[in-house]
């Protein structure tokens, strides 16, 4: 896990500064997600090499993200990024049944992922703007989420076109961090 590198001072006064992933399956909105997060207080951008990278400041905590793609080729990449990273936000489409079960899939295999089993997850239930959306809920109880014996994970309904539920997700996963 990337807590694992704080330094002294961060323990000291508590880390400011952490590294989150950004996952999903593919037209989850998951980089129109990632355009919305680079609209905070961005002191720096990173050239994209592979996937987009952006460090933002929220409430005074930096903030690095990686949008890593969402493709089924590309899944078998995330791993790699799990032991660096100090938090997921896993988006998905909530009006697609077919989106909606690869991403219970994929979510299903971060939940026993060892190396993030005390990595905070939040799961962004994208589009509830739109007729049909599952809530945030009804989810939960159909992927049996709610049995999943998890301490930091959090479902949160989103839309990037009306931006509900974006930074009440952004609050929830760096409260997550901070107490970590």
């Amino acid at each position: 896990m990337g807590s694992q590198y704080l330094t002294i001072k961060d323990k000291l006064i508590g880390k400011k500064e952490f590294r989150i992933i950004l996952l999903g399956v593919d037209d989850s909105g998951k980089t129109k997600i990632f355009s919305q997060l680079k609209n905070y207080k961005n002191p720096e951008a990173i050239p994209t090499i592979g996937f987009n990278i952006e460090i933002i400041y929220y409430k005074d905590i930096q903030l690095t993200i990686y949008d890593v793609g969402g493709q089924d080729k590309l899944r078998v990449l995330w791993k790699h990024h799990y032991k660096l990273s100090d938090g997921i936000i896993f988006v998905l489409d909530s009006t697609d049944n077919d989106n909606i079960e690869d991403a219970a899939v994929e979510l299903k295999k971060m939940f026993i992922d060892e190396d993030l089993y005390e990595c905070p997850i939040l799961v962004m239930a994208n589009k509830q703007d739109l007729s049909g959306a599952f809530s945030p809920a009804e989810i939960i109880n159909k992927f049996g989420f709610g049995e999943i014996d998890r301490r930091k994970f959090h479902v949160i309904g989103t839309s990037v076109i009306t931006g509900e539920g974006i930074e009440e997700g952004l609050d929830w996963i760096v409260d997550a961090l901070i107490k970590k």
